[in-house]
């Protein structure tokens, strides 16, 4: 009899122990805590993705960056280059053609974008009503055919005349005299070694004036041929 009471009473205090234990723990004396760990450890993994994913997205930014800078960079001196080349060629063309006096007063260039132009007035290259080169014009052309034999574009060589008419058997009007001094100054330009591929004779008589033809000044202006590079062609 004692003993039965001894395994009781061991009965009554291990049930008494665990449920201490589980008032205390909330868990069952028999719980495993190996959930409780891998609650623990999905949430670790939870966490370094998170991690993983913001390092990649700082990354991937650090690198647009990096590649849109360098871009700039490359782009900048491009720039540069082709400003430097505009304003050298259109120095080069003023200090060869403008040597004298006389070319200072009968030659103007200009230059844009998409083109360089020199214009010549009819007093330096033709007498009145011909189209005949003028022989002390040749020095002056013979310059113009060394620049343009240093470039690939193409050439626009155009005649213009005042609104004064012209009535003789070579030139019936402005239209044949514009014409014939395009025509003469593109044969001697070839003549000079400037390849034939990149010329282009027009005549524009008198429908392109550049001043009023109702003064002296003006129509002097409007006699004229102008040399274009179209510089964007090759």
């Amino acid at each position: 009899m004692p003993e039965n009471r001894y395994h009781t009473l061991q009965s009554h205090n291990r049930s008494s122990l665990e449920d201490t234990r589980l008032f205390t723990t909330g868990l069952p004396i028999s719980t495993d805590y190996s959930s409780l760990e891998e609650k623990d450890s999905w949430l670790i993994s939870y966490i370094d993705m998170l991690t993983l994913l913001v390092t990649l997205f700082v990354l991937l930014l650090s690198y647009q960056n990096s590649a849109t800078e360098e871009n700039a960079n490359k782009e900048q001196p491009a720039t540069m280059v082709v400003e430097n080349t505009k304003t050298t060629q259109s120095s080069a063309w003023q200090q060869r053609l403008k040597s004298t006096q006389q070319n200072k007063d009968n030659i103007t260039i200009e230059e844009n974008d998409k083109e360089l132009s020199v214009t010549l007035n009819n007093q330096l290259i033709f007498e009145p009503g011909e189209a005949s080169i003028k022989v002390h014009a040749h020095k002056t052309l013979n310059e113009i055919a060394s620049l343009l034999k240093q470039h690939s574009h193409s050439v626009s060589i155009a005649g213009h005349t005042d609104n004064t008419p012209i009535q003789s058997t070579l030139y019936p009007s402005n239209w044949e005299l514009s014409t014939g001094r395009a025509t003469n100054m593109t044969r001697y330009l070839i003549e000079q070694g400037v390849p034939a591929a990149q010329l282009r004779a027009i005549g524009y008589a008198d429908t392109r004036p550049k001043a009023s033809n109702e003064t002296n000044e003006g129509r002097a202006r409007n006699r004229r041929v102008t040399i274009t590079l179209h510089l964007l062609s090759k």
